[in-house]
Order: structure tokens, then sequence, then C-alpha cells
């Protein structure tokens, strides 16, 4: 039985890639899937990753240069990887390239759960002219004791909205203890920039989406601005 012409890999290897997304937690609609030339592809719908698997016969070069080469079937591109935007890997069997497959869904997962920090904060443009036009003086005893004030609630902000307990919200104790004693040796430009890394890596710390990280940011920038005035406005991203 001839096999149809856009079809580049077999019926049960294609229901792999499918069970394999479910089985990580993806709902199949969420992906375009298609086949053309010896490619199979998928993309993510809502953001710029995918992969391509390729059939074929591929050269690939050993650790020993020219004079270790390999003919291998299979080509998967996919991008998020583990340390490249976009990683090719080759394969001599298919169950190595579901395994590949497996690798590329799990830095997917990991690349849309972690909201981006830096889109975060340079929504803002409030906050950069802030950090860049502020002087360093030091913090008075009282400025201190209302630096501590606005940490702490925070944290009962923290505790309240995201269930913190055990490691978690000691994670976020470490984080804000050490942004209160630098308050006590640094002057204002400097806490400022370590305030906003704080939050960062809270934010990064407890797995919060863009909407939870922004969100976090709205709220210390109420409480910096109601407790401290106008020199700790961090409000996110409008």
């Amino acid at each position: 039985m001839p096999v149809p012409e856009r079809h580049v890999l077999l019926t049960t290897q294609r229901n792999q890639l499918f069970t394999a997304l479910q089985s990580k937690g993806f709902q199949p609609e969420e992906f375009i899937f298609y086949e053309e030339d010896n490619s199979a592809h998928l993309s993510h719908r809502s953001t710029q990753y995918g992969c391509r698997i390729s059939v074929g016969s591929f050269t690939v070069t050993g650790s020993m240069g020219a004079l270790e080469t390999y003919t291998l079937p299979y080509r998967l591109v996919s991008s998020p990887g583990r340390e490249l935007l976009q990683e090719e890997r080759y394969f001599g069997s298919w169950i190595k390239v579901i395994n590949g497959f497996n690798d590329w869904l799990t830095c997917l997962t990991g690349e849309l759960q972690i909201p981006d920090l830096w889109a975060t904060i340079s929504g803002d443009t409030q906050l950069i002219k802030l950090a860049a036009d502020q002087d360093n003086r030091p913090f008075t005893p009282d400025d201190q004791l209302q630096f501590k004030k606005a940490l702490d609630e925070i944290k009962a902000y923290l505790i309240k909205s995201h269930n913190l307990t055990g490691a978690r919200l000691e994670t976020v104790e470490g984080r804000l203890s050490y942004l209160e004693e630098a308050v006590t040796r640094m002057g204002r430009k400097d806490v400022i920039h370590i305030a906003i890394g704080a939050l960062a890596n809270i934010a990064t710390g407890l797995l919060l989406d863009a909407d939870g990280t922004r969100e976090l940011f709205r709220f210390a920038g109420q409480i910096f601005k109601q407790l401290l005035g106008n020199v700790y406005y961090l409000v996110g991203p409008h």
C-alpha cells in the first residue's frame, strides 16, 4: 500500500508524538503539526518555539573528526534547547527521537513557566528612570524602620497569596532579610537595585508566572510608596 504523499512519519510515530504531548501536560491543540518534504514540524501556537523531525540520511562527524563519521536516519531541530535557543541533534533510532522529543517538551515547559523578568521590569520606564536618577544618600534610622515594615508587609502578602510554607517561605525570608540588612550599610540608589533583584529572585524561586511577577512588583510598589514616598515607587509594567 503506498504511503500518503504528505506523510513523513508512520501513523504510529505521529501518534507517539501526540501522546507524548499529553503526558507532559500539553493539549495537542496548543500546537500546529504538519509534514512537508522530509520533515515533520511541530510549532507552539502562542510562542516562537517548535521542533522539526527530519527523516533521511545524515552524515555526522564523531569525536575524531573526519576520520570518524556516521550516517544516521533522524535529525531533531528544537527550540528551546537546554543551553541554546535552538539545538540540533541526530539519532539512529526512533525511540531515541522520542526521548529527544520528550527532552524538548521538558525545556519548553520550563521556558513557558518562567516569567521574562527583563520584560517585566523594563516595561516600567519610571522604575528605570528612578534607578538612574536616584542619589546614594544613606538611610536614616527612621528610614530603616519604615523599610523593615515594608518588607514585613511584602512577606505577609506573599504568604497569603501563594500559601508559602516550609522551604519556599525560607527562600523568601532569606531574600528579604538580605535586603533588610543592605539598608543598614548601603545608599538609596544601591538599595533600589538590590530591591529589584530581590523581587526578581523571589519571583523566580516561587516559579511565578508573568502575571504573578507583575502583581508582586505592583504590590511592593504600593507599599514602598506609602511608607517611603516616591523614592521607592516600584510599580510593575502598566
